[in-house]
């Protein structure tokens, strides 16, 4: 994965190819692709998420696969986490490495701040 300033060169370059590229293009072009499986009916979860920010597709009534991107994994595992319903990492396994990093992150604050609630 590139860091964030080749990733923007990089970008710069790709934008300059075409007149118009959608959400999950620029994303698979920049290798921050994340495909995940979602426990939800595909049309719920096409509302939270604008075209161009990811691709719906309906795998069964019960859930739908998600292909999205970002420009860093970080924001990635927030957005999903944030989407709402249980969902499993399919690609990329870093992914499940910063979910993990962000759950600690969120377990800490709120261990902290139980702990320090004025009387």
């Amino acid at each position: 994965m590139l860091d964030s300033s080749a990733r923007l060169l990089r970008l710069l370059a790709i934008l300059q190819t075409r007149t118009e590229w959608t959400g999950p293009e620029l994303a698979q072009r920049l290798d921050v692709t994340v495909r995940t499986l979602r426990r939800d009916m595909a049309e719920e979860v096409a509302e939270r998420v604008p075209p161009t920010a990811g691709l719906v597709e309906a795998v069964d009534r019960r859930s739908c696969l998600l292909s999205a991107g970002a420009d860093t994994l970080g924001f990635l595992a927030l957005h999903l986490a944030l989407l709402g319903p249980e969902f499993t990492v399919l690609e990329p396994a870093e992914l499940a490495d910063e979910l993990g990093v962000l759950a600690g992150r969120l377990d800490r604050a709120r261990s902290r701040s139980g702990s320090q609630r004025p009387e």
